[in-house]
This record gives structure tokens, C-alpha cells and sequence, in this order.
């Protein structure tokens, strides 16, 4: 009879134990996919914003300077 209270002391510690565990994990977990989420929305934001710079500025004019020396 002591054995099987043992184990279900155990197996209900481990419960309460996993309870807590995922109590603090999880949220974690949640907030650190949340930041890379954002960051990969930012990163895509960023690019499609270089992207439309590209396209439309105006191509710069290359001139060539000559230096007359007296």
C-alpha cells in the first residue's frame, strides 16, 4: 500500500510540476516567435521599401571632370 501512494504522490508533484513549467515556458515561448514574427515583417517592409527606391529614382548622370592646370 506505501508503494502505490508513492507513486501517486509522484505523479501528482510531476503534474503540478509540469503545470508550472508551462506556466513559464509557454508565454516565453509565445513572445519569442511573437519578436521574430515582427522582425520578419520588418526585414519584408524594408526590402519592398529599397525595392521601390530603386525602381524609381533618377539614374545619375556620370560626368566626367577636366582639370586645366595653368
Amino acid at each position: 500500500m506505501k508503494q502505490v501512494v508513492k507513486y501517486a504522490a509522484l505523479g501528482v508533484s510531476g503534474v503540478v510540476l509540469f503545470k508550472l513549467v508551462a506556466a513559464i515556458f509557454l508565454p516565453t515561448l509565445a513572445m519569442i516567435f511573437g519578436l521574430l514574427g515582427l522582425t520578419v515583417k520588418l526585414a519584408l517592409f524594408a526590402a519592398v521599401l529599397f525595392f521601390l527606391y530603386s525602381i524609381f529614382r533618377k539614374p545619375r548622370r556620370e560626368h566626367e571632370v577636366e582639370i586645366e592646370v595653368n
